[in-house]
């Protein structure tokens, strides 16, 4: 079990990276960028089964809002982040008040997405694995979503004009 999951990790990343297989003979794979606090700085949405994620970074800082699809906000938490790379992997830990890490990930940002592996990866973990497309809360087709969940009938036409 355990080598079917690591076989799934890989295969993961290797659909959001580079793939090593269209490398030319003699070349290496070319290395991802290594990503920073201020790479993700911004607001991010994530359509997911439970509802809606809104995640705003800024400096140290992560904001997390599930708005659930009946429109109610009923859980959300501030935490401090830290970003991290190991070799070509981008690494998300966040830590509560006193300082203990309270989630770790692995993400990549790529083409105005941020690609996030939540720990639920690993074997033996109570929920399903999944891998998160955020999105920038400011992209036209987000910005219509977002008037739709409003009912605000006027923005959707301005948004995608």
């Amino acid at each position: 079990m355990k080598v079917l999951i690591r076989m799934s990790v890989l295969t993961v990343l290797v659909l959001i990276g580079t793939d090593p297989a269209n490398a030319q003979q003699g070349d290496s794979p070319e290395k991802p960028p290594v990503a920073t606090a201020e790479d993700l700085a911004g607001d991010w949405i994530w359509y997911g089964p439970a509802g809606i994620g809104e995640l705003t970074y800024s400096g140290d800082e992560q904001t997390f809002q599930l708005v659930q699809n009946n429109g109610s906000r009923s859980w959300g938490f501030k935490a401090h982040i830290e970003v991290s790379s190991h070799e070509g992997v981008n690494f998300l830990v966040l830590r509560n008040d006193e300082g203990k890490v309270t989630y770790r990930g692995i993400f990549k940002l790529m083409e105005g997405h941020f690609w996030e592996i939540p720990p639920s990866i690993g074997s033996g973990h109570p929920r399903p694995p999944e891998l998160r497309d955020w999105h920038r809360a400011d992209d036209p087709v987000d910005l219509w979503l977002a008037a739709a969940r409003n009912s605000d009938a006027t923005s959707p036409k301005s948004n995608l004009a």
